[in-house]
């Protein structure tokens, strides 16, 4: 069975036990794939998938995935051109809303009054990545020491 298959008969078997309330069988497909895999793949070490297999049924709610991708040279450089064009030291207010998942306005208010690091530059809002994500260390650092008072 295909990954791809795999995954859709999950998927499918989800769905329907969704709509009816039955529980879903105990072994998935997907489980059943991945075991497959590593039965059939003498060069696994299986005392890694052992383990985490027992961890996860051990602990309610875990799941175990695991997913191997063997590229070529070509794809691999790909995938890290693709990555590393996406990357910006310096981000555009779109950018940072994108990225904090705030709307534009709101963004562009936190800049203005200085709640965000920011700086102008030809009239709009510019972010060094490096300081919006220490002020969400920040943030984030704040939050767990309020929730604990």
């Amino acid at each position: 069975m295909r990954l791809v298959d795999a995954i859709r008969n999950a998927t499918v078997q989800a769905a329907a036990a969704a709509r009816t309330d039955e529980p879903i069988a105990h072994q998935a497909p997907m489980e059943v794939a991945v075991a497959h895999a590593y039965e059939s793949d003498p060069t696994v070490d299986q005392s890694d998938f052992e383990r985490a297999t027992n961890a996860a049924q051990a602990t309610p709610g875990m799941n175990i995935v695991r997913l191997e991708l063997f590229l070529t040279q070509e794809q691999v450089h790909s995938l890290l051109r693709g990555a590393l064009a996406t990357h910006r030291a310096v981000m555009t207010t779109k950018e940072v809303a994108s990225y904090l998942r705030l709307h534009m306005a709101t963004v562009d208010e936190m800049a203005a009054s200085g709640a965000l690091p920011a700086f102008q530059a030809e009239g709009t809002w510019r972010f060094l990545k490096s300081s919006v994500d220490a002020w969400l260390q920040k943030q984030a650092g704040q939050e767990g020491t309020e929730h604990a008072a």
